[in-house]
């Protein structure tokens, strides 16, 4: 999931409560977003919370690549 439009402050107080659950997420200042991997609880949680202003998926996206053969 992404957080987006948290504040610098309250990115802080967010990125707090993840590290105190032990939840993976990295931070992306310049966008102003969190990426956290977590459960639906988790997710519920954020989205509840005043301080986010959205959350959206990530999804996981499998591509078929060529083969590395000889290009002809």
């Amino acid at each position: 999931m992404i957080l987006c439009g948290t504040r610098a402050r309250h990115a802080k107080i967010i990125l707090r409560w993840l590290r105190e659950r032990g939840i993976e997420h990295r931070s992306f200042y310049i966008v102003n977003a969190i990426l956290v991997k977590g459960t639906r609880e988790i997710t519920q949680a954020l989205a509840a919370r005043p301080d986010v202003a959205r959350v959206e998926g990530n999804p996981q996206i499998n591509n078929v690549l060529p083969s590395t053969g000889v290009c002809r």
